[in-house]
């Protein structure tokens, strides 16, 4: 029996081994934390950043100090990896922890292996995209790219930086390589099952596809995010996805579409109660634009001072650039011979030094309609062109149908990798299935061959007994015979 019970042992370890082994080859699974500090659980939370950002800075910071002075450096890279993302996913750089990072980087992350520090690339990425340095941005995100994930938690970097380096080529105007790392991307953020980082991919190709001159294709991608987003309950990505809509319908010029659902977003924004700076500014930016168009100017300043100190306080520049020329366009309309046009006018060239055409472009509709309001034909005609050449861009006509076609391959391929990947689940899940129904055989039959051996060998006995006791008893009477001659 014990040789069984080894064999039934081997057996299902053989089959759950091998299911795992196949496994691993497209995913990684997420593992769930051991216990941490209270001090690391309390800095996870958005809303305590949120409610007191300086509070939130000087704990992190506090804490990072104190495992350095232990000489702890995984530990302290820990807590800066994941405050420097909650700080990225804010678009917060805040100098203070840019100058840690900095200080980081160069004494302590040698200590280190390249895939453990991530992060500290990323960081500097987000950070040079945010100062319109994309170059340099882009060498961050492909200095990231160049690992290989080894857990979870690398493949989700990694993808979030093909995601990165996905928008920083679509800014550039470099739509093929955008589409490839966007495919990367969703790539990795399979392997890990993550429907946030595939969201992600989507708010990538609604650009790709506005530029690309796409409209119905844009629009799904906006519904894909916001349906992705409403299920697993991710409101930031909820109501980005809803603005990225809007500006979808504002790309293609459809005005009364784009204002009846910004007006329907923002209404739905702040009744939700939601607390973000970044969904505030740019879906406020929107209205006021929308208001704007309307006329209904007072409407517009109202919102217009309800974001005013979240606009002063935010460190993005990126997010002050949209709210200059959000309020740059309400002066305008407002009285267009006091309008104050410099801080638009002063960051044009060092955006197109940067090839940041997407936001030039921004600044040169801005541009457009004060010379309109002006009624200064020449201006009106030189930024018109202004317009439509930085529009272009950001995709040349003669690469929109290559592009388009490069995009529809990898919609196929990503179809097609899901549902080998689905049946490769399938085919492991049954794996499993079959290894339990032949475990449960062999178990049963072994119950059975044990059952019947015993049976068997009981008769054996009997017969065996029965056989024993009658010879034994013919001896006897045999013997009783002779002595009774005798």
């Amino acid at each position: 029996m014990p040789t069984i019970k080894k064999i039934i042992f081997l057996f299902i370890a053989f089959f759950t081994l091998s299911c795992r082994e196949k496994k691993e080859i497209f995913y990684f699974e997420k593992v769930t934390p051991s216990k941490e500090e209270p001090t690391k659980v309390w800095l996870r939370k958005n809303e305590n950043y949120n409610t007191d950002k300086e509070r939130y800075l000087k704990v992190s910071l506090d804490y990072y100090q104190s495992k350095i002075a232990k000489s702890d450096y995984p530990n302290a890279s820990k807590i800066l990896d994941l405050v420097t993302t909650k700080f990225v996913y804010f678009y917060d750089f805040d100098a203070r922890l840019t100058k840690v990072v900095k200080e980081f980087d160069e004494r302590y992350r040698s200590e280190l292996p390249p895939i453990k520090t991530i992060y500290i690339d990323s960081y500097y990425g987000n950070l040079e995209f945010d100062r319109d340095h994309l170059n340099k941005a882009k060498d961050y995100f492909l200095k990231i790219t160049d690992l290989e994930p080894n857990d979870y938690r690398s493949c989700y970097k990694i993808a979030r930086a093909y995601y990165d380096l996905s928008y920083t080529y679509f800014v550039l105007g470099d739509l093929k390589n955008s589409i490839e790392a966007n495919e990367k991307s969703r790539s990795y953020s399979i392997r890990i099952r993550d429907q946030e980082s595939i969201a992600s991919v989507e708010s990538n190709y609604i650009n790709i596809y506005k530029a690309n001159g796409s409209f119905q294709k844009a629009v799904a991608s906006a519904d894909e995010v916001i349906k992705i987003s409403k299920g697993i309950r991710n409101t930031y990505d909820y109501f980005m996805g809803k603005y990225n809509k809007c500006s979808v319908y504002g790309f293609f010029n459809k005005h009364q579409l784009k204002n009846k659902y910004i007006h329907k977003t923002y209404k739905e924004y702040i009744a939700s109660k939601y607390d973000n700076d970044v969904l505030l500014l740019c879906i406020s930016d929107y209205e006021i634009e929308a208001l704007i168009e309307e006329n209904k100017l007072n409407d517009a300043k109202t919102v217009l001072d309800r974001i005013k100190p979240v606009a002063e306080k935010n460190t993005s520049q990126n997010w002050q650039k949209d709210y200059q020329a959000t309020l740059a366009l309400y002066q305008i309309n407002k009285d267009v011979k006091t309008c104050n046009t410099k801080y638009i006018e002063n960051s044009l060239p060092n955006l197109l030094e940067h090839k940041n055409y997407e936001r030039a472009n921004l600044f040169y509709d801005v541009l457009l309609e004060k010379a309109i309001q002006s009624r200064d034909l020449d201006k009106v005609v030189f930024y018109n062109n202004e317009v439509y050449r930085t529009k272009d861009s950001l995709s040349s006509a003669k690469s929109k149908l290559i592009n388009l076609e490069l995009a529809a391959k990898y919609e196929t391929k990503e179809k097609e990798q899901e549902i080998n990947l689905q049946q490769e689940t399938i085919i492991n899940k049954n794996a499993v299935i079959m290894a339990l129904i032949l475990v449960f055989i062999a178990l049963l039959l072994a119950i059975i061959i044990y059952y019947l051996l015993f049976i068997i060998y009981y008769l054996l006995f009997i017969i065996y007994y029965l056989l024993f006791k009658t010879k034994t008893k013919e001896i006897i009477f045999r013997k009783r015979t002779i002595i009774t001659i005798y």
